[in-house]
């Protein structure tokens, strides 16, 4: 008997387990949750049925407005004590009660995944009054409640504790702080030295040194190596300015110049434009697709690092930095919509850094009347340095020019019209060879032009490009969302006698690709997402190369997982064909006190096994970390351990090596050294060299000028800020009133703010609600930000009916006793300027029109309401009332604003 009633349970379980399992058809994404402004850590699961019914995780996000989660086996309990909203979901039960309310619990009211409970947005909008909206191009979930909840009650209490605020549901109004450029800034630097002794006695030594310095108004970046108090291998040098907001060297259309050791663009049927000295310019938006579907992601970091590349968030490729500084993924696949692209840098001794990229295909048209333009020179293969083992400038023979220029031009809303010219070399098809003995290049100058139709959600770029030697090529290219699909189609025709480095010389024929981006997470499970290519190229012998990519990241247990396949099938036209082909899987996991990295190659068709290699890293504590690789390939199997150790001056390391019966050790010491006008020259362990860094000023502003006067004006000591919307909780000023940032990054703005309870004086407000700057590498910003006495202003906001209007009323007998009288304006978002206009706070009125602004200060103030309010179809008049605030009080609580309406709309 016992047995069947342990049964029954079972099955009631399982039962009611199934059924709220999500349907086979949702969508599932990994996004990222604002709430009122508020951005919860990590990314979560939010799932979307095909009836578009959205789910995401409630009991995470009440927790996170610090309201009342909690769970009991099946039963969910949802609580906003301040709101006094209660829900509660019973899955066992199949039950769902609210304050007033109960009824059963259906599937379209919740779901159970992987242990989670994920409410429905309609079910949580209805009982806590939110709005929610999805972003899925940008995985982003933002919810906004209509009223506060605890955590926006403590900031406003925090603020001033005997009064009650109401936090804005908007943006907080920033104050741009620009830094111009310097004859001569705050240079960084990345050091690595290292010595090693190999098996056999012998002795070497290298050192390796990235700096960033910003002199004579530029951003130079250099980039050295060579063997210390001996030679100088390598020497590369990139100065310039960059800026995602334009305006550089004062012209605005302007985002990007550099010069020294670059890299080229790539001209549609031409080719890739190499690297080399010259220089180049960007006047275009950055983030813009360098080659529609397709674009190249490089940059500066340690030799001996390795780059991650992820693409949302997939694992596709990771690379081990070059010996020259560089690392550089090329061909990067891009999907419809904006791409959310990730650089994260892992260093031997455990560091981590990331760099963000964010490129756009469709929905970049340029705008009508507008003029984008980019172009480049350079001498390819070339440096300029280029060393030889004595550290002398080498001689080289002429290497030419390679160089190109595209402008786009806004014919329309719906036509771009583009056009390119490019100087390109391509290898002579006669295979004759040139006076070094080497294959013999030809020079060539293209000229090209393109039609950019907008077409729906649907991009769609065609092109004809000539060469002054004869012939000519067309291409078409097509990106756009198909269902849950992206699609990129491209087709490439080329001339008989067009020659071209981009057509194998003369080779080809035609080049016709097809890609598919698909997520897998409709299938109810986490199954990240695949990437489909498959390539035609067909020559004019008649021979033909098939050539497919596939791309598949996913996750397993928090373990990041990518594979990519793939393939080339050559057929002749005699019947002889051949097949090869690649098969790379790489894993890596970052998760409490482990780094986990590993990499294997396999080649198909009878090739087989290639390589594999696992590393591993373990934080013994925050300053020790012991990290382990196995190297494998058919010939050889290497072995290597080290252990780290990070001081105040830098990582020292220790390492052994055993490969092929030798063993050999190693010493190294790596640190970051920079330079900072408040702290003079200081050593670092992590590196920061190519990112940005501020000195940021947290002062009583005695006078109220916004000006930090030394003797006059009061540091404040203890103080933290928010830093992007997110609390730096173990920092705070010193006893001069100063914070010190690393490793800021240099693709978006820096916005510091306050928050409540963040300055120890709780009557101290700051004068500026927050303040943005750009950092760039090579400058340290010195960021002011003024906090003063807090005053406050306060009062009424109401709405009278016109004598008409009360006759009118006067036969709703249900509406008379609140419309007859002057009555509290609810809800209305109200406004305080500074005296020169600018915007300072918002809040809204509560039930009875009652409003306060608390972070106000001594001087002149405008309130107004927002405009385009109305109330009942009245429109509310936006203009503004001036209040003064005088030294002595600092109060004013007696500020009242009067509307009338002739009650249209009643």
């Amino acid at each position: 008997m016992q047995r069947w009633l342990w049964a029954g349970l079972l099955a009631l379980t399982a039962q009611a387990a199934t059924a709220f399992e999500p349907p086979d058809d949702a969508l599932r994404y990994v996004a990222e949750i604002l709430l009122n402004g508020l951005v919860i850590e990590d990314y979560h699961d939010v799932l979307v049925t095909a009836d578009e019914t959205l789910y995401f995780p409630a009991a995470l996000v009440l927790r996170a407005g610090e309201a009342t989660a909690t769970q009991e086996g099946d039963a969910l309990t949802l609580e906003v004590a301040s709101t006094q909203s209660r829900l509660l979901l019973d899955l066992e039960r199949r039950a769902l009660e609210t304050n007033d309310s109960a009824r059963p619990l259906t599937a379209a009211d919740a779901l159970l995944v992987d242990g989670q409970v994920l409410v429905a947005a309609q079910v949580m909008a209805e009982v806590f009054g939110m709005e929610i909206k999805l972003n899925a191009v940008n995985q982003q979930l933002v919810i906004k409640t209509k009223r506060p909840w605890p955590r926006d009650l403590r900031l406003a209490r925090e603020r001033r504790w005997d009064r009650l605020g109401v936090p804005s549901e908007l943006e907080t109004p920033v104050i741009l702080q620009n830094q111009g450029y310097r004859a001569w800034g705050t240079p960084q630097a990345d050091v690595a030295i290292s010595w090693q002794r190999s098996g056999d006695g012998r002795n070497s030594a290298s050192y390796n040194a990235l700096v960033v310095a910003e002199a004579l108004g530029l951003t130079n970046n250099v980039f050295i190596s060579g063997e210390p108090g001996g030679d100088v291998n390598s020497v590369r040098l990139r100065s310039g300015r960059q800026s995602a907001r334009g305006g550089v060297f004062g012209v605005a259309p302007l985002y990007d110049f550099q010069m020294g050791d670059i890299s080229g663009m790539r001209s549609p049927l031409v080719g890739q434009g190499g690297s080399g000295r010259g220089l180049r310019y960007q006047a275009t938006p950055l983030g813009r697709a360098s080659n529609f579907d397709r674009t190249v992601i490089e940059g500066d970091a340690q030799p001996g690092w390795d780059a991650e590349l992820h693409l949302g968030n997939q694992l596709m490729d990771f690379q081990r930095v070059s010996s020259n500084g560089r690392y550089r993924f090329v061909d990067v696949p891009l999907d419809y919509g904006v791409n959310n692209i990730k650089v994260v840098l892992y260093g031997p001794q455990g560091q981590v850094r990331e760099e963000v990229y964010r490129e756009q295909i469709g929905g970049s048209m340029v705008p009508v009347g507008d003029f984008y333009s980019s172009g480049y020179a350079l001498q390819p293969n070339t440096r300029l340095f280029d060393m030889d083992q004595a550290g002398i400038s080498q001689p080289v023979a002429d290497p030419g020019w390679a160089w190109g220029w595209q402008g786009d031009y806004g014919l329309s809303k719906a036509l771009t019209l583009g056009t390119f010219v490019a100087g390109s070399h391509y290898t002579d098809p006669l295979g004759r060879v040139d006076a070094s003995g080497g294959v013999l290049r030809v020079p060539e100058t293209y000229y090209g032009l393109a039609l950019r139709p907008a077409m729906g959600n649907m991009a769609l770029e065609g092109g004809l490009v000539t060469r002054t030697g004869g012939g000519a090529a067309t291409y078409v290219r097509l990106a756009m969302p198909l269902g849950r699909m992206s699609l990129s189609l491209t087709h490439d025709q080329y001339g008989s006698d067009y020659l071209a480095q981009d057509n194998e010389s003369g080779l080809v024929a035609s080049r016709s690709r097809v890609g598919f981006g698909i997520p897998l997470g409709w299938t109810g499970a986490d199954l990240g997402a695949v990437g489909v290519s498959l390539a035609l190229i067909r020559q004019f012998d008649k021979n033909e190369f098939l050539k497919t990519t596939l791309n598949y990241g996913h996750r397993v247990s928090g373990l990041q997982v990518g594979h990519q396949l793939e393939t080339e099938t050559r057929s002749s036209p005699g019947g002889a064909g051949s097949r090869t082909g690649l098969y790379r899987l790489q894993s890596s996991q970052r998760m409490g006190v482990m780094d986990y990295r590993a990499e294997m190659r396999y080649g198909l068709y009878g090739t087989g096994f290639q390589s594999a290699t696992v590393t591993g890293l373990w934080r013994q504590n925050d300053l020790e970390n012991i990290v382990g690789t196995v190297a494998y390939s058919p010939d050889s199997t290497s072995y290597g351990v080290g252990w780290s150790t990070s001081t105040r001056y830098g990582a020292l390391t220790l390492s052994a090596t055993y490969a092929g019966g030798d063993v050999s050790v190693g010493l190294g010491w790596s640190f970051s050294m920079g330079y900072s006008p408040t702290r003079g020259l200081d050593l670092r362990n992590r590196a920061s060299a190519g990112m940005g860094l501020a000195d940021v000023l947290i002062y009583e502003d005695v006078t109220a000028d916004g000006i930090y006067t030394p003797g006059v004006d009061r540091p404040v000591e203890n103080a933290s800020i928010l830093l992007n919307k997110r609390q730096l909780r173990d920092m705070a000023t010193d006893a001069e009133g100063r914070i010190r940032l690393n490793q800021l990054s240099i693709t978006e703005p820096l916005v510091i703010s306050t928050s409540g309870g963040s300055i120890p004086d709780a009557f101290l407000v700051p004068m500026y609600p927050a303040i943005q700057s750009w950092p760039r590498p090579g400058q340290s910003l010195a960021v002011n930000y003024p906090v003063v006495e807090s005053g406050q202003i306060s009062g009424l906001v109401k709405i009278q009916l016109k004598p008409a209007a009360v006759d009118k009323a006067k036969d709703k007998s249900s509406r008379e006793a609140e419309v007859l009288q002057e009555r509290g304006l609810s809800g209305v978002l109200l406004q305080v300027l500074t005296a020169d206009g600018r915007l300072h706070a918002e809040t809204r009125t509560l039930s009875d029109g009652y409003f306060s602004f608390e972070t106000v200060y001594p001087g002149r103030w405008k309130v107004r309401l927002a405009a385009g309010q109305d109330w009942y179809g009245a429109k509310l008049d936006s203009s503004s009332q001036a209040i003064e605030l005088t030294v002595a009080d600092g109060i004013r609580d007696d500020v009242s604003i009067r509307f009338q309406s002739d009650g249209k709309g009643l």
